[in-house]
C-alpha cells in the first residue's frame, strides 16, 4: 500500500483497544492495540493489527511525543469487497 495516504482513502477506520501508560516523573511510556482498516481509491486494502509504542516526556506543561513506534502484528492486503457508507 502506497505510504501517500493524503486524500487517496475510500474509508480508513483505525479502533484502539488496552490502553497502558506508565508515568516515572517527567517521562512515560503508553502501548496500546490497533485494529485499522483501509481502502483507497484505486482499490487497494489493508487490514492490519498493530501496536503503538510511544515515548512521551511532559515539558512546558505538556505530554509531547519523544518517539512513536507503530509494530504491525497482522497485515492482510487482500481486496475489501464490502460497501462504505460513508
Amino acid at each position: 500500500m502506497p505510504l501517500n495516504i493524503y486524500w487517496g482513502w475510500e474509508f480508513f477506520v483505525q479502533l484502539t483497544a488496552s490502553y497502558h501508560t506508565k508515568i516515572d516523573g517527567d517521562s512515560a511510556t503508553a502501548n496500546f492495540y490497533v485494529n485499522a482498516i483501509a481502502r483507497i481509491k484505486d482499490g487497494d486494502s489493508n487490514y492490519n493489527l498493530a501496536m503503538y509504542q510511544d515515548k512521551l516526556v511532559f515539558k512546558d506543561g505538556k505530554w509531547l511525543f519523544k518517539q512513536r513506534n507503530y509494530n504491525v502484528l497482522y497485515l492482510d492486503q487482500s481486496p475489501l469487497k464490502g460497501k462504505a457508507f460513508l
